[in-house]
């Protein structure tokens, strides 16, 4: 999480530099602003993502790094840091537990109403706190906002630009200015073309994420996906169309890793057809048959999986629905879609 120094300007987006003890109230909404940042044997990459949310112009009230029990001396490192910056905190866990479980004990110790869910590798605007403060602040009933999806290459450090037909690019928003999706609308927007919602430059509700569960381990690295688009069938979102982060791109990373083996993405996707038809989350599902391009990233393990499993035969058959008309309309899959040059949802 680097600090994006070489990044254009954020426009469209009036700044402030008021200090953390400062009253935040946007519309009578008092916004408190806690980071966290999961943290195993990343000690390099700390040096400088530390940096850069220290050298945010829009201080968060704090900084939780959950060292997830690490062995590279990123404790010392963190130690060093904190002892400059008070807002600074350090959580431990004395084994490694995994992502999603360094992520809940930080989201239990997080004292703001609002998370900004930070990562040792990734790049980061200084200004991304100041700008999803301020988008939640203008829309006082919005549970959470993102900005755009941005990627970086960890091989040569360059910053990739998505293609403006690229289905994770922010199509949806017309003009530079925040707008709030409501839960329909995301709804409708997905019945044309995917949205992407990317956790890396997001400010999320505390209470409304714990309200979902957080991030679930049984969803692994689709862990995020499920508690991020939960959230916006249930209640919208702000779109910021501003890059504020960007994505590291690496095979060796623990989602690519997941990812690209068939049995182990096959397992997570059935763990999250299970969640879903969950009692409590009914909701989320009728809102997923009617919209199954929000599935996209996880698409071909749910294929092969439902058809061994009768009690999911609705979900599967409003996929085969959906997906028959992706075909007709030479979107899917991905070789027919470049083929007639069309785009892909």
């Amino acid at each position: 999480m680097n600090s994006l120094t070489a990044m254009p300007p954020v426009i469209g987006i009036d700044v402030g530099s008021e200090s953390r003890s400062s009253a935040r109230k946007g519309h009578g909404r008092h916004v408190t602003v806690s980071v966290v940042l999961p943290n195993f044997n990343h000690a390099s990459e700390l040096e400088s993502s530390i940096p850069a949310l220290l050298e945010q112009t829009d201080q968060p009230e704090e900084i939780i790094v959950v060292d997830d029990g690490s062995t590279d001396g990123s404790v010392e490192l963190l130690q060093s840091y904190a002892r400059r910056a008070p807002h600074l905190k350090i959580r431990r866990h004395q084994a490694n537990r995994g992502v999603e479980a360094a992520i809940s004990t930080g989201l239990e110790a997080a004292a703001g109403n609002y998370i900004i869910l930070a990562s040792a590798d990734e790049l980061v605007h200084p200004e991304l706190c100041a700008s999803l403060r301020q988008a939640i602040e203008q829309f006082p009933n919005a549970r959470m906002a993102f900005a755009r999806f941005g990627e970086w290459n960890a091989q040569n450090g360059q910053a990739r630009s998505l293609n403006p037909r690229d289905p994770r690019e922010m199509w949806y928003v017309r003009g530079d200015q925040p707008e709030f999706v409501s839960s329909q609308d995301f709804i409708e927007h997905l019945s044309r073309r995917f949205v992407c919602l990317s956790a890396n430059a997001a400010i999320i509700e505390r209470r409304a994420l714990l309200e979902v569960g957080g991030f679930d381990p049984a969803l692994k690295w689709h862990s995020d996906w499920f508690a991020m688009y939960a959230l916006a069938f249930r209640y919208g979102f702000v779109a910021v169309p501003k890059s504020l982060a960007l994505f590291r791109l690496s095979n060796d990373s623990y989602s690519a890793r997941g990812m690209k083996v068939l049995k182990k993405q096959s397992e997570v996707a059935l763990n999250i057809q299970r969640k879903i038809h969950a009692a409590e989350f009914q909701d989320v599902r009728k809102c997923l048959q009617r919209a199954p391009a929000a599935m996209s990233t996880f698409m071909r393990a749910t294929l092969l999986t439902l058809p061994w499993h009768p009690r999911y035969y609705p979900m599967l058959a409003r996929i085969l629905i959906w997906w028959s008309g992706e075909v007709v309309a030479g979107r899917r899959p991905k070789f027919w879609s470049a083929f007639l040059g069309r785009e892909q949802a």
